[in-house]
């Protein structure tokens, strides 16, 4: 695969990444998006608020869940 068509997959295996956007622009649920196309890969959420991205994650996400 050449580096011009790598997936995002691959791109989110060698950074860490951080969404930053407005109330209401979709930042949980791209989120849980990425973690349902690699369930393979470890996500730690700390997100303690009510509708946070921890809530949405454990609604979409199966599997393996701690």
């Amino acid at each position: 695969m050449s580096r011009a068509r790598k997936t995002a997959r691959d791109a989110a295996r060698n950074f860490n990444v951080v969404r930053v956007g407005a109330t209401r622009m979709g930042k949980t649920l791209s989120a849980v998006v990425d973690m349902l196309s690699c369930p393979d890969d470890a996500y730690i959420v700390e997100d303690p608020h009510k509708n946070s991205l921890a809530e949405a994650a454990l609604i979409h996400v199966g599997g393996n869940v701690l």
